[in-house]
């Protein structure tokens, strides 16, 4: 059995010297290859051929086809992977971290125009990662950069305001104010247990349980605390949203939506159709309504056309509204941000060429090109300008536009600790919510017990991570070192 994995492990070792050294470094017309692992979509190849055009003497291309987390992962480490990794989010950034095969920009950043002073505060957290140095110390260093940015906000169709007579939201939304607009906009047909219209989708458990002052980990990323007096308040709130108070939609109701409208029944999908009248969205949803508002014109000119001289009657092309994520009253408000971030695959022939990329990314004809195409905010923020965002072609978007700017100083990213990856956090808690959104006769007992077993089930995660990685060992006795909370 050893002999086996050895000659199978000795394979492996020299297809990946043979890929190295059979790779060329400058392809046959003289330019440096340089790959983008990413989705090939229309934006994506004009961002690519204006990046060509820039840089003469490199050949940028996308590889879409190896962009799940574990291909690159085993692609990177045997030194076959793209230069260019994309789709580095919250919920995977440790996995590649971990993995060692993102670049430590923090060296480059700067001189190069990509560094963190490109970057609203509340967006700078999504770049960054902390380790322990050769030196036994915990420094935090830069290692990727957006591609995009959000940071959500309540997006409504005003049509549908106008419709039943309801005024439009307050910009500075409360959750009373929220639960009851939703309530009035909530239209049930008499022979139909889904409603006509919904009237709100997306209410997020973490950002209910920031409003309320709790957390899921503790500031040192060593203990989860969903099991606190006010993580089970918020979840409690959380499941009075779709029981009690009946503004968000069952799990069983949306799938009921999905089969009958041949599986696309998102947010922004029923936001467009007018089935929705508001929704937890951000900018990038502007980018999906668009082709809805495209033909809701053209639908209306066509029968103006048709019939000159009669009044239209039929369903207007839908006029955007905004206004802030509610929050509790006399409570400060945080709203969920993130981002699509890039990072440099550290085991590339041409990494520290690949910085160009980044810096392109920070760059005017990068920035500009996700203003005109709406694809969330531009990464730098010396393009949060209304006037950048503003499109001619869709004028009624302009509140849309100005929201996510106003926005910005309440964004927070959802924390990340040392000791557990996000992505084993986000299946724990996912669990946890989806029995909330499905447990009708949940006590508030029941859902401290729920509460409890995510955070032991987190914190188990945590312990077994410390015991079994010396590395993270000793990250972790310098944290407790430092004055941080040990584990229970």
């Amino acid at each position: 059995m050893r002999g086996t994995i050895g000659i199978i492990l000795l394979l492996l070792l020299i297809m990946s010297t043979a890929a190295v050294l059979l790779s060329p470094k400058v392809s046959k017309d003289g330019k440096i290859p340089l790959v983008w692992v990413s989705a090939s979509v229309p934006d994506r190849e004009e961002q690519v051929r204006v990046f060509n055009e820039l840089h003469p003497e490199y050949r940028l291309s996308i590889d879409p086809g190896n962009t799940g987390i574990t291909k690159i992962i085993v692609q990177c480490s045997a030194n076959m992977g793209g230069d260019i990794i994309d789709f580095v989010s919250e919920s995977n950034i440790q996995t590649f971290t971990e993995a060692g095969i993102l670049m430590d920009l923090t060296p480059h950043a700067d001189k190069m125009g990509f560094g963190l002073d490109t970057l609203a505060d509340s967006v700078k957290p999504l770049v960054l990662a902390k380790e322990l140095d050769e030196n036994g110390n915990i420094v935090e260093r830069q290692i990727t950069y957006p591609l995009n940015v959000f940071h959500t906000y309540i997006i409504y169709n005003k049509n549908i305001f106008d419709q039943y007579g309801i005024p439009y939201p307050p910009e500075d939304l409360t959750w009373d104010e929220y639960i009851e607009l939703a309530k009035k906009l909530t239209i049930m047909d008499e022979d139909s247990r889904v409603p006509r219209i919904f009237g709100a989708m997306g209410a997020d458990y973490n950002t209910i349980l920031w409003g309320m002052g709790g957390r899921v980990m503790n500031d040192d990323g060593t203990r989860c605390e969903l099991d606190s007096d006010v993580a089970v308040k918020a979840m409690v709130f959380y499941h009075d949203l779709h029981f009690k108070n009946k503004v968000e939609p069952l799990p069983l109701v949306r799938s009921g939506i999905t089969s009958a409208q041949g599986g696309n029944a998102s947010d922004y999908n029923l936001l467009g159709n007018g089935q929705l009248a508001m929704a937890w969205g951000a900018r990038w949803y502007l980018m999906m309504l668009r082709p809805y508002v495209r033909q809701q014109r053209e639908l209306k000119e066509r029968w103006m056309k048709e019939n000159p001289g009669k009044k239209y009657t039929g369903p207007e092309p839908i006029r955007f509204g905004a206004c802030m994520v509610p929050r509790f009253k006399g409570a400060p408000r945080f709203t969920r941000t993130g981002g699509r971030t890039a990072g440099i695959n550290s085991k590339s022939q041409h990494r520290l060429e690949a910085l160009e990329f980044l810096r392109y990314a920070a760059g005017k004809e990068y920035n500009m090109s996700m203003c005109e195409i709406a694809d969330c905010k531009p990464p730098n923020k010396a393009y949060y300008k209304p006037e950048l965002l503003y499109s001619k072609e869709f004028p009624e978007e302009k509140e849309v536009h100005d929201m996510c700017l106003k926005t910005i100083p309440y964004g927070r990213v959802t924390p990340r600790s040392p000791f557990v990856n996000n992505s084993v956090i986000d299946r724990i808690m996912n669990k946890t919510l989806q029995a909330v959104k499905i447990g009708e006769n949940l006590t508030e007992e029941d859902i401290r017990v729920l509460c409890k077993s995510t955070a032991d089930q987190i914190n188990a995660e945590i312990k077994r991570n410390i015991e079994r990685n010396p590395q993270l060992k000793k990250f972790y006795d310098k944290v407790v070192e430092q004055g941080g909370e040990p584990m229970l």
